[in-house]
């Protein structure tokens, strides 16, 4: 089993759940997974300022690229 890979964000001043998601993920809805791995933090509207948030990075899966041709295929 592989480790969660995470990237450390030094919070700012006015920054919220729901901006970092945007941030990050390019999607507000995904401010629970940020949530769930800062459980340190509280669930306030406005985040401490100075504060680590640590940001889960997702593992994207790769196309399958068998039918291409070998030009066309990445490394």
């Amino acid at each position: 089993m592989s480790e969660q890979v995470v990237i450390a964000h030094t919070i700012k001043q006015n920054e919220r759940w729901d901006l970092l998601a945007y941030r990050y993920y390019g999607n507000v809805n995904e401010m629970g997974r940020l949530m769930d791995a800062n459980p340190h933090l509280s669930l306030s509207e406005v985040l401490p300022e100075g504060e680590i948030l640590l940001v889960p990075v997702l593992r994207v899966k790769g196309t399958n690229q068998d039918g291409l041709p070998p030009w066309m295929q990445g490394e």
